[in-house]
């Protein structure tokens, strides 16, 4: 591969597991609120409750700090992500791409 060595491979592993260690520290020291956020996610998510659309940004930040990295079915994308507007999602990657309409 180019580009590629033991010595980078390395390096970004420990990249990895700070940045994790990272948001672990983050998570603990706002345990209350991120709590409160996720408990609020997840109803949301449900259909339990309605939430105003200046506050679900922030629900979806807290989930994905939590939880960086979500896999789902191009299929149910739509169901999963039904309050994300354009260009919310930092970094999506897509197996499989050519079932996807442009």
């Amino acid at each position: 591969m180019p580009y590629h060595s033991a010595q980078i491979a390395q390096l970004r592993s420990e990249i990895f597991l700070l940045s994790i260690e990272l948001h672990q520290h983050a998570i603990m020291a706002n345990a209350k609120h991120v709590r409160n956020n996720l408990n609020l996610f997840f109803e949301m998510l449900s259909g339990y409750t309605s939430v105003q659309e200046n506050i679900v940004s922030n629900l979806w930040s807290t989930f994905f700090l939590c939880v960086p990295v979500v896999s789902t079915t191009l299929a149910s994308v739509s169901r999963l992500f039904p309050n994300k507007e354009k260009d919310q999602i930092g970094w999506l990657l897509i197996d499989e791409a050519g079932q996807a309409t442009p």
